[in-house]
């Protein structure tokens, strides 16, 4: 092929000095540039470099009290904590936060309220033109913005619907077109400015048979809002009986405190999650975390063994043995009691699995599987 005529090379630098034109690349999956969980499964779902790239945008969904809002403030906890002059929003539309967030349960989380920004009440203006008009201003002053939630995008209202007098006064599709126009205003703010947004939104029955066959629930929101989203993550609690025990069976309860029934009462349980789609390719992902009520999410080494097992770093060379490269385990309460006592043996799995992460040996599950995974009574192995 011919080079490029010396008018030719002019006409590209003219091109690349006009207002719009990417003149840095920045790689959005560095170590750095990560908003992560303290969930390694949950880490595992976005594939690359385990985590969410600031500057994109996720939609957890599912149904009521699934743990969509606890795995919100897991996330947000884990970036003040790795970011000391870091800030978080939150635009508190079910105003439920104070309830859900005490100084306690802040501190457990990781959560600086210092740097802990909530915005309450539901109206269209209070959620996108604040983001429009004032992010930008107080980020020029020095603030890092790393992070947006918006707790949950399915009660902001629709912009004729806040000017109504009555309920009776409604317009199909305002709540829609609402939302549209204002994640379209924000998203040069999001990119320019590294912003993380975390969407929650409920879920709604799937009507359409065919697709019920898949999932029997949808996420409640605006088409424009799965447009908007680079992650759709399916956020459900295992309901089943392995939901409500570790993996050595042991059941999350308080047996110092007996209701009625004369049964402990219950600490926590395990939420599934499951990337349905990504505009970044690495989709049907589905893992599992154990959430403890007062503790946040707990028994990490737990998520750490069953993705071990799951591609191949954990090694069982007969029924009742396990083998982490040279370290050899006779039994599974073994392998749990070493990996919960040794963040090293923990990172030496985790960092495997990065390396196997970039290579093509693992594939990724299809749509079929991730469903069977997803709605599965175990997940043990």
């Amino acid at each position: 092929m011919p080079e490029m005529t010396s008018k030719a090379l002019k006409a590209l630098n003219r091109l690349k000095n006009l207002e719009g034109v990417v003149k840095e690349r920045i790689d959005p999956w560095a170590p750095s540039n990560l908003l992560r969980s303290t969930s390694p499964s949950v880490n595992w779902l976005f594939g690359k470099s385990w985590g969410m790239p600031r500057g994109y945008s996720m939609l957890l969904w599912g149904p009521p009290k699934s743990g969509k809002s606890f795995l919100s403030y897991d996330i947000a906890g884990n970036f003040l904590r790795s970011n000391p002059a870091g800030v978080v929003l939150k635009f508190d539309t079910e105003q439920r936060d104070a309830g859900q967030l005490d100084e306690a349960s802040a501190a457990r989380f990781g959560i600086d309220l210092n740097r802990w920004v909530v915005f309450q009440g539901n109206r269209p203006e209070a959620v996108w033109d604040r983001i429009k008009k004032e992010v930008p201003a107080v980020i020029q002053e020095g603030l890092d913005i790393g992070l947006i939630i918006v707790d949950s995008i399915s009660e902001i209202q629709g912009r004729r619907e806040a000017e109504n007098d009555s309920v009776n006064d409604m317009t199909i599709g305002d709540q829609a077109l609402t939302n549209q126009i204002g994640l379209r205003s924000i998203l040069d703010i999001q990119r320019a400015h590294r912003i993380g947004l975390i969407l929650i939104g409920h879920a709604r029955a799937e009507l359409d048979i065919w697709k019920s066959r898949k999932n029997k629930t949808r996420p409640g929101v605006a088409g424009a809002v799965s447009h908007h989203t680079e992650f759709h993550v399916n956020v459900e609690r295992n309901e089943t009986k392995t939901g409500s025990q570790n993996e050595l069976e042991e059941v999350f309860e308080d047996n110092s405190r007996k209701g009625f029934d004369d049964k402990g009462e219950t600490t926590g349980g395990k939420i599934r999650v499951w990337m349905q789609s990504s505009t970044f390719g690495c989709q049907n992902r589905v893992a599992e975390f154990t959430l403890d009520f007062k503790r946040g999410i707990v028994n990490q080494f737990e998520e750490v063994y069953k993705l071990g097992i799951k591609w191949g770093v954990i090694q069982r060379p007969s029924t009742h043995t396990y083998q982490i490269g040279e370290d050899k385990f006779v039994g599974k309460p073994a392998i749990l009691k070493a990996l919960a006592e040794s963040q090293e043996l923990q990172q030496k799995v985790l960092a495997r699995l990065m390396e196997l992460e970039n290579t093509n040996s693992i594939p990724e599950p299809t749509t079929e599987e991730a469903v069977a995974e997803f709605e599965a009574p175990s997940l043990d192995v």
